[in-house]
């Protein structure tokens, strides 16, 4: 994504939690990918509902997903295959805005 032109932020945590992450947030414009690695599937089952408060309210998304121990939002297709997502398919659950 860096060499597409997206800034890359790292965090450790997540304002309003507890639970220690790694998490990546990438823009470009309006463009984004926001990615967050949790040490379980609980946390991140937590964390997902953090991402749905947060990205759901506007719907400006074009999947938000749980997957195993991660959770993540991308703006758009583009984005999504830049990031190196070959599918929507998942174990667990998401949210897809066509």
């Amino acid at each position: 994504l860096e060499d597409a032109g997206y800034t890359l932020t790292e965090y450790t945590s997540i304002e309003g939690s507890d639970l220690t992450i790694d998490r990546i947030f990438a823009e470009k414009g309006k463009k984004f990918i926001d990615i967050t690695f949790c040490s379980s599937e609980e946390e991140a089952n937590t964390l997902f509902q953090s991402y749905c408060n947060m990205y759901e309210a506007d719907g400006n998304y074009y999947i938000l997903a749980q997957n195993l121990n991660y959770v993540y939002c991308v703006s758009d297709k583009k984005t999504f295959s830049k990031a190196g997502f070959k599918s929507t398919s998942n174990i667990g659950q998401q949210y897809i805005n066509n």
